[in-house]
């Protein structure tokens, strides 16, 4: 063997032992423990990065305000033995109707042809949207309150009353509410309190505005629909019903509608808050063919 072949193979011997010398120190690379049964991979899949954004995209999403007309009661179902006018035309969103030709207040005129939905479940035209030509052939009485007033809470309870008073006397009479409009929320208040009709008033027919109304007001309809006596609370016209001399009040214009006689009025009665300010602060007393005469001016 000469020099140079011998030298090839030394230099081949020392790299071979290098070489293993590198293998033996190398890093053993660690196995990934297995993903646990139902847990998630580390990487989402398109696919799931895609669903995921979509459920925060819906939980960020505003929620849609409740329908401003009542337009939950749609889905009610009158009861079989309801005692109230059946609607005979009902509409398919709330309408302010055609103008009368009368104003609202003019005696012997034809109210409002407003349409409003009818919130209350006793009534026979619960959910529906319909208006005062449902209680033609009736005396009615059309109350303005507002859910959110104590002393409006009170007049519906008390108004309750008299529905229940001129049934035992075999007299057909209708009452209905119309509920000011931002109060709707909270017209379940009315509701526990009276049996017949409660109409949601809205911004979009506004009959409070229609009837040139105020607060506890009163309007008594004879049987053809016509305006028979207007009612506002003044100081020299009382209407508060818990007292003798409101609810006699206005059950006399009821009952000259009717074509009855009325009763004797008792002495006035004095109450904290009374007399226009403590109820609707307008006062132009009683308008009507059956009316006490005008009012004074409340404060």
């Amino acid at each position: 063997m000469n020099s140079h072949a011998y030298l090839r193979l030394i230099s081949t011997a020392v790299c071979a032992v290098a070489l293993a010398a590198c293998d033996s120190h190398a890093p053993t690379p660690t196995p990934e423990p297995a993903a646990a049964e139902g847990a998630p991979s580390g990487t989402p899949s398109a696919d799931e990065a895609t669903a995921a954004a979509a459920e925060a995209t819906a939980a960020q999403a505003p929620t849609a305000p409740a329908p401003s007309d009542g337009g939950a009661a749609a889905a009610l179902v009158p009861p079989e033995d309801c005692a109230t006018p059946r609607p005979t035309v009902v509409h398919d969103a709330p309408t302010p109707g055609e103008p009368s030709g009368c104003e609202p207040h003019e005696i012997g005129g034809k109210g409002p042809l407003w349409a409003l939905r009818d919130v209350q479940p006793q009534s026979c035209g619960a959910g529906a949207i319909y208006g005062l030509d449902a209680f033609h052939g009736h005396v009615t009485v059309v109350a303005l309150l507002s859910a959110t007033c104590g002393y409006c809470l009170a007049q519906a309870q008390k108004l309750e009353e008299m529905a229940a008073t001129f049934e035992a006397m075999g007299q057909d009479v209708e009452f209905a509410i119309v509920n000011h409009a931002p109060t709707a929320e909270q017209a379940g208040a009315l509701l526990e309190r009276v049996s017949f009709p409660v109409f949601q008033d809205v911004a979009e027919v506004d009959a409070w505005g229609l009837l040139d109304g105020a607060k506890d007001d009163f309007f008594v309809y004879d049987t053809e629909g016509h305006l028979f006596s207007f009612l506002r609370a003044s100081p020299d016209l009382d209407t508060n019903l818990s007292t003798p001399t409101g609810f006699v009040t206005l059950k006399n214009q009821v009952l000259a509608a009717l074509g009855l006689p009325k009763e004797d009025t008792p002495p006035p009665t004095v109450l904290s808050g009374q007399n226009g300010q403590g109820q609707n602060g307008q006062g132009q007393g009683a308008e009507g063919q059956g009316g006490d005469g005008q009012g004074g001016q409340g404060q």
